[in-house]
């Protein structure tokens, strides 16, 4: 045993003396449990391995990722290392059991590919802030778009940093996604490469804040200007986040992983009261309606008519966004805009209400503000603007889904990172963003994107984490040629089926319908389609795909099944299986590119087919295009 002990620590040593060079962190010596551990999943396939600090991750037989070197810097006492194998992944995570307090000075999760050409999709964080490169644009990918790379890719300046989740594909067409689930009380996981070792990137966390200061645009950012050396003081009995890799047979099959869910900690108390659903939002149209006899804009007579717009086609929720109070102050509300009016007029129409605000604003006084509102009807709140994941920022959006179900409010996060377990562990986390969305397409410096290629990444990378609070829907659709960016006249890059497809492939409890009433009005059959598309799903299946050129996803709610499909710049034919279905004879209700989409994008065919479960279903599609389809007995 005392050998095992001697061989253990100076395998640890090792590791940090490669993993923290950089930063020039001396390394911390504590006793280390380092003994052989295995779990194999239920069908054999997948094995995870730990032994003398190193983690390996194998399916059948091969491995993916690893040996690779895994281990908590604390200023006391030991951790244990705890292992998991499913069919659809493997995952490991530390335990503690110490008395007290301890601090986590800093975590080894690193990650050893098979080759430095391994494929990877990776979103990057420019880090810009010489006075603290792992704070600025560190926390989270909601700004970025996934790049396809390879380990030996990764430029070891220091300012690239990676976001999760990580998306690899092997050469046999095995695919795997990295990320983490159950992240509280303690800081997110990101990579980048130090030094010249061309198969391993290293975790990187963001030590916990001392001080910060306000920007220039008043409460709505605040930037973290300094830093302890440590990540989290926090108790000493606990498990920290699961480390996760997702594993299928092919890139496509990612969607139809559940260990990221399944490994977080299960809801506490009764959830029954969380109403998901379509909602209305304002703010991608720059509050346009047309033929009203009001000005549009931030005013009452404005937010009543998106309530009756969205009692008109079935929808739950109106999401009022930025610019209703006075910048900061909840309780000061914008000239003209009456809030109790609103929320009496949409409560009368069976629509909820929920309200925008800065993270700022609620910082500290939750339990206040949130009382004050549900007293008042409202029945969620959309929090912008924290744009990072450091163990401080988790502990805030903890705190304010806790107590937001206290007062059963929704919690839907803007400005933030991908989901990571809070989304199980509280289920009034309706949204999460941490992805670059639609509303990415009216902001000028989006101009000359390819947000279809990007679009086409999405299904393979943040998509399977589910949440994805993209904000479909747009009515406006352009050719890439004669599209640019709009703020107050916002359309879409593709086509109007494209638009449509999204609903199924980018799922979210809190679904937004961005466009106009307006516009909804005016293309009616599109609009209603949209509003009767689920917003929580019961199964769901990869059906074919290939990372940022086309993917097809199917899913179930209730008896009913939904397929999304969409391509890149390139027209192509899309076959689809429909042995997902089972046996029978089913209805399918389809919208799909028209034959002159390539020219006139807003075109589309609605048509009704009749499908024999486990024939192919097949369409052309548009440059930009795509189409939607439910399936139903």
């Amino acid at each position: 045993m005392k050998k095992l002990l001697t061989v253990c620590i100076l395998a640890y040593l090792h590791t940090f003396a490669f993993a923290y060079s950089a930063d020039k962190t001396p390394p911390v010596v504590e006793p280390w449990r380092a003994h052989g551990k295995e779990a194999v999943s239920p069908d054999g396939r997948n094995r995870i391995t730990y032994s003398g600090g190193m983690v390996t991750v194998l399916r059948d037989n091969r491995t993916l990722f690893g040996p690779q070197p895994v281990a908590l810097r604390l200023d006391r006492g030991e951790a244990e290392v705890e292992l998991r194998a499913r069919n659809d992944g493997v995952a490991y995570r530390f335990t503690m059991d110490e008395d007290g307090e301890i601090t986590v000075l800093d975590e080894t999760a690193a990650l050893v590919f098979p080759s430095p050409d391994t494929e990877l999709w990776v979103g990057y964080n420019w880090c810009d802030n010489p006075k603290d490169p792992k704070q600025d644009k560190l926390q989270h990918g909601c700004a970025s778009a996934y790049t396809r790379t390879t380990p030996s890719s990764f430029v070891p300046d220091g300012r690239r940093i990676a976001y999760l989740p990580l998306t690899v594909r092997y050469p046999d067409g095995t695919a795997a996604f990295v990320t983490e689930t159950d992240l509280r009380d303690y800081a997110g996981w990101h990579l980048r490469r130090n030094g010249s070792e061309t198969r391993r990137l290293d975790g990187v966390f963001g030590k916990y804040p001392v001080r910060a200061k306000e920007r220039n645009l008043g409460n709505n950012y605040r930037r973290v200007t300094e830093r302890h050396d440590w990540i989290v003081k926090t108790r000493g009995r606990r498990t920290f986040p699961w480390r996760v890799f997702a594993i299928a047979d092919k890139p496509i099959a990612l969607v139809e992983q559940r260990i990221v869910r399944e490994l977080a900690a299960p809801p506490q108390g009764d959830y029954s009261w969380v109403k998901p659903g379509m909602c209305a939002w304002e703010w991608w149209s720059d509050r346009r309606l047309d033929g009203v006899p009001f000005k549009p804009g931030v005013n009452t007579a404005t937010y009543k008519a998106y309530a009756d717009f969205a009692a008109e086609y079935g929808l739950g929720w109106m999401l009022i966004d930025e610019g209703w109070c006075k910048r900061g102050d909840l309780f000061s509300l914008s000239d003209g805009f009456d809030l109790d009016a609103i929320v009496a007029h949409a409560s009368s129409r069976g629509v909820r209400v929920m309200l925008w605000t800065a993270w700022r604003a609620l910082d500290g006084r939750q339990d206040e503000i949130f009382s004050a509102f549900a007293k008042r009807g409202v029945a969620g709140f959309k929090v912008d603007f924290m744009e990072r994941d450091d163990a401080e920022m988790m502990c805030f959006m903890e705190k304010t889904l806790s107590v937001a179900a206290k007062y059963r409010l929704a919690i839907d996060f803007h400005g933030c990172g991908k989901p990571s377990g809070l989304e199980a562990t509280y289920p009034n986390l309706v949204g999460v963003e941490g992805v670059r969305g639609l509303e990415l397409m009216k902001l000028n410096f989006s101009k000359g994107e390819d947000f279809m290629t990007h679009d086409c990444t999405v299904p393979f990378t943040r998509a399977p984490l589910g949440h994805v609070d993209y904000t479909p829907g747009a009515m406006r659709n352009l050719r890439m040629d004669e599209w640019r960016p709009d703020r107050h006249n916002p359309a879409s890059q593709g086509t109007r089926a494209h638009q449509m497809a999204l609903y199924t492939l980018f799922p979210v409890p809190l679904q937004m319908m961005c466009d106009s009433p307006s516009a909804y009005r005016r293309n009616r059959e599109c609009a209603l389609f949209i509003a009767s598309v689920p917003t929580v799903w019961d199964d769901a299946k990869g059906l074919c795909g290939e990372i940022g050129k086309f993917a097809a996803v199917a899913r179930r709610r209730g008896g009913t099944w939904h397929v999304g499909a969409i391509t890149d710049w390139s027209a192509r034919e899309i076959s689809i299986p429909t042995d997902f279905l089972g046996e029978g004879e089913w209805s399918a209700e389809v919208f799909r590119d028209a034959d002159d989409a390539d020219k006139e994008p807003t075109h589309y065919v609605h048509e009704s087919k009749r499908v024999k479960a486990g024939e192919r279903l097949a369409f052309r599609v548009a440059p930009g295009g795509g189409f939607a389809v439910r399936f139903s007995r």
